[in-house]
């Protein structure tokens, strides 16, 4: 029975937890692909991407990002900010 690598198995590791915590799989394979310089582990990156992905959303549906960004949002509007970006996403322009 052959075993897999040790650092095979900290790079796979290292992209589930990422794509866990960011919901965004696709990312998470480019940036640890990109961080690693190895394209031979691109399939087994591909599966636990979509398992990190997958068991984050079972214990949090909202991502990282989203969440974060209404809570800025909020945090905004309780101070009093204009609420200029949601009306007009592109500053400068009607």
């Amino acid at each position: 029975m052959s075993f897999v690598p040790g650092g095979a198995a900290v790079v796979l590791t290292m992209a589930a937890y990422f794509a866990g915590v960011v919901q965004a799989p696709l990312t998470a394979l480019v940036i640890v692909s990109e961080m690693t310089g190895s394209h031979s582990l691109t399939l087994p990156l591909m599966a636990v991407v979509l398992l990190g992905r997958g068991a984050s959303a079972m214990v949090c549906r909202e991502s990282l990002y989203r969440s974060l960004s209404m809570s800025f949002v909020r945090a905004s509007q309780a101070a009093g900010g204009s609420n200029e970006l949601r009306q007009n996403p592109t500053p400068g322009k009607p």
